[in-house]
């Protein structure tokens, strides 16, 4: 994964990006175009992040192509994004569609679903046995299991045909890819998973959970494709991020964002690809710290109203009450850990990002590529001096949009 970065404000666009291309999490020398602008006509401009290729066909080689056929402007930038998939689904490049990527895709994505599954059944029955049925008989404690896990099953299934379909998805393409895909899921659930960990009557569940997961879940693989700039009828910036998971029933799957500057919101800084660093600078803090404290406050909490519980045990009038006390310290203790995870938020835009982004809303537009280059190289230099595999590397590529200027390069390499 590489970095890139979006910095807008009233006046303009500024695009940022690397030239590092991944493959299986190793860094290739040759460099790779991933910002891209078009002809003056066109207010826009183009940046890609994640795999540098879909379908074994670059990126670049698609953007390219669509740029080649491009005419007349759309009236925003959503109407760019938009048609571009259009593109995608009716382009020259047969590979990019052919039904052997679909096969690919989909059987990757099944795999990765079942293990999954497998993993939380597994990790499910290893913490019941441990914490609360280990000296129970084994046939009542695999009763007390398949309960369980079943209870958990149909939590999933609930969870994920509640979720809407993506956009031109329907009950439909779940029909035909369920009926397509069961024999595979069948034979992925007979190779991989213990049957002490399921019952047979489970399969079509199963089936019905990977089928519909496949088409409703994003994996994390996504390619992302940004058009920003400006639509004929668009006076101020917008940006529309596509999300591109894969192919299903000859469909494009993703889900698309959009951004748009406005008076209400007359600055933005948005990363792409490499965001820890970039999002400490906006935030104060990495994620994985917030992540891993949140569960940390929360054990020591627990922890914490045990032993005032404890304590205060022998000082009761009645055995009764203990039960009581024990109960509202935690729940006045929890509270407090509650209150703690609502105002981190606001903590860290009142401190980092607002005024962050407040200095953004009055930059000149060369200003902000000047800014977006430098949180680039921040991150370029805060994965040189760790020891990960390096995924953010000179050179850089910068470029401005204005309304009245369209694309403009400020640095090439």
């Amino acid at each position: 994964m590489a970095g890139q970065l979006v910095v807008m404000n009233t006046d303009g666009i500024a695009l940022t990006s690397d030239s590092t291309v991944t493959v299986n999490g190793e860094k290739r020398q040759n460099s790779a175009s991933k910002l891209f602008g078009f002809s003056n006509e066109h207010t826009i401009g183009v940046m890609v992040y994640g795999p540098a290729s879909m379908f074994q066909t670059p990126w670049e080689t698609l953007i390219q192509g669509y740029k080649s056929k491009l005419s007349e402007p759309f009236d925003t930038v959503n109407e760019y994004a938009e048609d571009f998939l259009q593109f995608l689904g009716e382009n020259e490049y047969q590979d990019f569609m052919a039904e052997a990527n679909e096969l690919v895709y989909a059987e990757a994505s099944l795999y990765s679903l079942l293990m999954k599954l497998y993993k939380d059944l597994t990790t499910m029955k290893t913490r019941l046995y441990s914490e609360e049925y280990m000296l129970l008989p084994q046939g009542e404690f695999q009763k007390i299991y398949l309960q369980h896990a079943e209870d958990y099953l149909d939590n999933q299934i609930q969870l994920m045909d509640d979720k809407d379909f993506p956009i031109e998805f329907t009950a439909c393409d779940y029909e035909g890819l369920s009926a397509k895909y069961a024999e595979k899921i069948t034979k992925m659930v007979f190779r991989t998973f213990e049957f002490h960990l399921y019952r047979i009557e489970w399969l079509e569940k199963i089936i019905h959970l990977a089928s519909v997961s496949l088409i409703k879940k994003f994996f994390n693989k996504l390619s992302g494709v940004i058009f920003t700039g400006y639509g004929t009828n668009e006076s101020f910036p917008t940006m529309c991020v596509l999300s591109i998971d894969g192919k299903l029933n000859n469909k494009i799957k993703y889900h698309i964002r959009n951004r748009t500057i406005s008076h209400s919101t007359p600055g933005a800084i948005f990363p792409f690809g490499e965001r820890d660093t970039l999002k400490i600078f906006l935030t104060g803090i990495r994620e994985e710290m917030i992540s891993s404290i949140a569960p940390f406050l929360k054990k020591e909490v627990n922890r914490l109203s045990a032993i005032l519980a404890a304590e205060l045990k022998d000082h009761l009038k009645a055995e009764s009450d203990s039960g009581v006390i024990a109960a509202e310290l935690s729940n006045a203790l929890m509270q407090i850990h509650q209150q703690y995870q609502k105002e981190l938020p606001h903590y860290e835009r009142k401190k980092f990002s607002d005024p962050i982004v407040g200095f953004v809303e009055s930059l000149p537009v060369t200003e902000l590529a000047y800014l977006s280059e430098s949180l680039l190289k921040a991150a370029i230099l805060k994965k040189k001096l760790s020891k990960s595999i390096e995924m953010v590397s000179d050179p850089v590529d910068v470029a401005i949009i204005t309304k009245d200027e369209g694309f403009k390069w400020i640095k090439k390499e």
